[in-house]
């Protein structure tokens, strides 16, 4: 009996895998979520609601005295398993950039493996995954406590992984989901709110944390086993030489395809919800699950082999094939006999390959997926992945406030999404960055957007250095909001400019000010013509530099020639009219250089 059951769970384990899976967690969630998150407002959030001034780039440190200590460890010595390369593993001293905290919850939120159960959510049938099955369920539940995924207790109580899953739309706000959009909120209100600076940084990456892990659930309903309820058909194909490695093809595919930063980028317009349900799906069918659904197959949700004749007409095959399809959409291509007698065939749609099929020796036609469904599959649903997580990230931000000074008042304004209800709360900080509350009002509500909040009229204290303005509420639709805005209240000193008659005696414009009224008092024949001294006793003046004047006659003498300065200049411009008669020499002198270029050769 012993010896029986060791066989059959040696062929359990070879058959299935204990956990569920969804885009590779080590590549392909980080790769979406940056590319993701350079196109949001996050950076911008961070630098202007939060102070950071290098904004994702900022560094943040997560604090063991700060968290409870069973879950710290649990965090942490998940995280020490992160590749280094990656760039959302901590160093040692618990310290990451703010996007690298993002990127590691949106790895968290497959650890431990069970969890991934849970991203599923099928939006024809209304629910989560559910493939669960008399005997393959209870071996499930056991592999899942053999690998480690679940403990034992799971596996008595009957909560392990037996083939089924809270629906992906639940499982963002359940209760035994540590890295829920509830702990985002709060998070986020404490690293507006906490008294020191350490303490508001400590729980900014717990909020990214929370809010990388949304979004990877967000981006798992891009893979159409997630939304089409088929973890046994899409998640247990066999993908290397044994039968212990086992997955989804099309996320293999994806994560050796683009890796971490070879995803394409979404060109499309900006994806806006009035909810965040709505991403995932909505009554519109306009949601990430929604078009994954009606759009691509997954391998358990093609149609089922089928044992055909030589006789057997193309449109009586169409319907049989339809007839075993588990759902309507998307529809089924035509499919030719005749090509998959010759080999291996494909079934082509506007966007590409939707499946292959071929047909064996026994006439029995079989379908699969290959390379090029895979790539039709990617070509459309990853640029759509990051299109959807971007919307969702300015949603979870859109809460905007602004604060102009009027009078003696700050005018507090609402330059975000519309505020149902809520409280104000206005702090202040010192020099050394502790923050106090000041009051809390209940502001004009509801306030559109441009809507003025209140005004507040208030003394703050001698050693504020910044004010900050929070509310915490909710829209019309009654999703939780945050918004903020921060003030200085260190004057700028304004930059003085030196008087012109303190500028340095250095620059030859300022010299030739003060040297123009001597050099207009001069005779005209003073002046030399085209930089060349004239002779007789008019020539005295211009040897005077070279000369040993005193010290007032060096003062008045310019340093530079006359004839050098720019037209431009005002000062020159009265010397010009009072010098004119001195040209004539300067004609006269003209033949003098025609000997000198005739003495060259």
């Amino acid at each position: 009996m012993r010896r029986a059951l060791s066989l059959v769970v040696a062929a359990t384990l070879a058959l299935t895998p204990a956990a569920a899976r969804a885009y590779e967690p080590s590549s392909t969630h980080p790769g979406l979520t940056i590319k993701a998150t350079l196109g949001s407002q996050l950076h911008r959030f961070l630098r202007r609601q939060l102070g950071l001034r290098l904004g994702l780039f900022s560094t943040l440190r997560l604090q063991a005295s700060k968290m409870d200590r069973r879950r710290h460890h649990i965090v942490t010595r998940q995280m020490e398993r992160f590749d280094p390369a990656g760039g959302y593993r901590p160093d040692k001293q618990g310290r990451l950039s703010a996007v690298g905290w993002l990127l590691a919850g949106s790895v968290l939120a497959d650890v431990p493996g069970t969890h991934n159960r849970h991203h599923y959510y099928s939006p024809v049938l209304k629910r989560g995954l559910d493939n669960r099955l008399p005997l393959l369920s209870t071996w499930h539940s056991l592999l899942a406590t053999l690998e480690s995924g679940d403990n034992v207790r799971q596996l008595v109580t009957g909560a392990g992984f037996d083939l089924s899953g809270i629906s992906a739309l639940d499982w963002i706000r359940h209760k035994h989901n540590p890295l829920r959009v509830q702990r985002f909120h709060a998070e986020l209100r404490a690293s507006l709110t906490a008294t020191s600076e350490v303490d508001r940084r400590h729980h900014l990456a717990r909020a990214l944390l929370a809010l990388g892990s949304v979004l990877a659930v967000l981006q798992d309903m891009a893979v159409p086993g997630h939304v089409r309820d088929d973890f046994i058909g899409d998640a247990t194909q066999r993908l290397g030489t044994t039968g212990l490695d086992r997955g989804s093809a099309y996320e293999r595919w994806v994560s050796a395809a683009y890796g971490l930063v070879g995803v394409p980028e979404y060109q499309g317009r900006p994806i806006r919800f009035a909810r965040l349900r709505d991403f995932f799906s909505n009554k519109r069918w306009t949601g990430l699950a929604d078009l994954t659904a009606v759009s691509h197959f997954s391998q358990g949700t093609l149609p089922r082999t089928r044992q055909v004749a030589s006789n057997t007409s193309r449109r009586s095959l169409h319907r049989a094939l339809a007839r075993s399809l588990r759902f309507s959409l998307p529809r089924l291509p035509g499919v030719s006999i005749a090509c998959a007698q010759r080999g291996t065939c494909q079934a082509r749609s506007k966007r590409g390959v939707m499946f292959a099929y071929r047909l064996d020796r026994k006439n029995r036609l079989s379908f699969f997926l290959d390379g090029d469904s895979h790539a039709t599959t990617a070509r459309h649903l990853v640029p759509l992945a990051i299109g959807y997580t971007r919307g969702a990230i300015d949603f979870l931000l859109r809460g905007r406030l602004v604060l102009r000074k009027r009078d003696e008042a700050i005018v507090v304004g609402n330059s975000g999404a519309p505020i149902a209800q809520g409280k104000l709360f206005v702090y202040a900080d010192d020099a050394k960055g502790q923050r106090r509350l000041l009051t809390t009002i209940t502001p004009q509500l509801p306030a559109a957007r441009g809507a003025v909040l209140t005004s507040l009229r208030l003394t703050p204290p001698e050693n504020a250095r910044r004010l900050l303005v929070v509310v915490d509420g909710r829209d019309k639709h009654g999703q939780a909001l945050v918004a903020a805005a921060t003030l200085s209240l260190v004057k700028k000193k304004k930059a003085t400019t030196l008087p012109p008659a303190s500028k340095p005696t250095s620059d030859p414009l300022w010299k030739e000010d003060k040297s123009a009224k001597p050099a207009s008092s001069q005779p005209a024949s003073s002046q030399p013509a085209s930089g060349t001294p004239a002779s007789g006793p008019a020539s005295a003046p211009v040897k005077s530099p070279t000369s040993a004047p005193s010290k007032a006659s060096k003062a008045k003498t310019p340093t530079s020639k006359p004839a050098s300065l720019p037209s431009s200049s005002a000062p020159a411009k009265q010397p010009a009219k009072a010098s004119a008669p001195a040209k004539k020499p300067a004609k006269t002198s003209a033949p003098a250089k025609k000997p000198a270029k005739a003495k060259t050769p």
